[in-house]
């Protein structure tokens, strides 16, 4: 066999494997309703196509050829159980997998919805700025025949539209009102040419209201699910210098994502010509944090030395995620202003995923406290800090146990 290793199909069943960016993530999948009834595999995306470095998109060709594929494998093997396109000895591929016409280097968001030990709900997005929900079967037939791709969200295009997906949505899952929802967080940018600045990428934040069901219908329940585009999200607004960001939420002010009529999410424009997205996020205490890269800041292109490199900047944004105010205590002053959605904290380098670094917990008279970081690349002060008791409650339970 013999994958490809530039934009030519290869042979065998991994065919369409580009260059692998993501991580493969081990886990189980069911097949069968007994106990027993598992298989260990590692679930991987088809990876990156090459032919989305030609950064002209009248030349670059309308379709990847490579990367545009789902993988199951056998964890102990290695042998393919099953591909979106060309399905595999768990069952045959998609009916609708010729949607997936652009490459997919980030990885999946794998979820047991569930909760049996098995995973049932993957995310993805792709190369051509669409994010994708991928139903496997949860009984009592589990030939992954029956799985069922969804395109969530379309939000690319061509121009200042080409938007493109490097990096594995970030999922969570918050309760208002009784009501289960799942957010899908992820930002777009051209990571192949970091200093490019065709595009206007955003960070998006979507809401899937089918938690525990397959997606039929859309958000309100008031109609049939439709793929979403931009005018089902509210536009907000980033502005300002390169320390001081104000936010205009737009429908959302004085509101949560919510309370808006007729929106499944929200969508902040980033306010420095070329910034973009290059790396996860992650939510955590009500809040989603990101990184982003500026090039050319802190000088005008027309005067760099042409020898030298770029001076880039890393930003890190912290929001509220229903509401997209200000989400943390940025200049560490005990309080959390307005204006407090951003603060730099690289220079000359793509900063990161944001980490979460749990300190040594500390006691004075009987009172103990644990803060946890977030922390992002080399820097030696974290770029927000929580008290870990502001965090939700996780316990594991042995369901073998009698």
């Amino acid at each position: 066999e013999e994958c490809s290793n530039d934009t030519i199909v290869g042979v065998g069943d991994f065919a369409r494997l580009g260059q692998s960016w993501s991580t493969p993530y081990l886990a189980r999948i069911r097949t069968g309703d007994g106990a027993l009834d598992f298989r260990d595999v590692v679930i991987f995306s088809g990876g990156y196509d090459l032919n989305q470095d030609e950064e002209d998109q009248s030349i670059r060709n309308v379709h990847d050829t490579v990367g545009n594929e789902v993988f199951i494998v056998d964890a102990f093997t290695g042998n393919l159980l099953w591909s979106a396109h060309d399905g595999g000895q768990l069952g045959s591929g998609l009916s609708n997998a010729k949607l997936l016409t652009h490459s997919i280097p980030g990885g999946m968001r794998i979820l047991d919805m569930n909760q049996d030990g098995a995973i049932d709900r993957m995310y993805f997005a792709d190369m051509k700025g669409r994010v994708w929900r991928l139903e496997l079967p949860t009984g009592p037939d589990y030939d992954l025949s029956a799985s069922r791709l969804v395109k969530f969200a379309n939000l690319g295009g061509v121009g200042k539209e080409n938007r493109m997906f490097f990096n594995e949505p970030d999922v969570a899952m918050l309760k208002s009102g009784g009501r289960s929802l799942l957010t899908i967080s992820l930002g777009s940018g051209y990571r192949a040419h970091p200093a490019n600045e065709n595009a206007k990428d955003n960070f998006y934040v979507l809401l899937d209201s089918a938690v525990h069901t397959s997606l039929r219908r859309n958000f309100a329940n008031d109609g049939k699910f439709k793929t979403l585009k931009h005018r089902d999200l509210v536009k907000v607004t980033a502005s300002g210098s390169s320390s001081a960001v104000s936010i205009d939420q737009g429908l959302m002010t004085d509101k949560t994502i919510l309370d808006v009529e007729g929106k499944s999410g929200w969508y902040m424009t980033l306010p420095k010509g070329g910034e973009k997205v290059l790396s996860s996020s992650i939510t955590s205490d009500g809040n989603v944090m990101f990184t982003s890269l500026v090039p050319d800041a802190g000088a005008a292109a027309d005067i760099l030395d042409i020898c030298s490199a770029p001076i880039t900047q890393g930003r890190f944004y912290s929001l509220n995620i229903l509401t997209a105010e200000a989400g943390s205590d940025l200049n560490g002053d005990g309080t959390i202003s307005e204006h407090e959605i951003m603060k730099v904290v690289t220079a000359n380098e793509i900063p990161g995923t944001p980490q979460q670094v749990f300190n040594k917990p500390s006691c004075v008279d009987g009172d103990c406290k644990q803060l946890f970081d977030i922390r992002v690349g080399k820097g030696g002060k974290p770029a927000a800090s929580y008290d870990t008791s502001m965090l939700e409650s996780i316990f594991w339970t042995n369901p073998e146990r009698k």
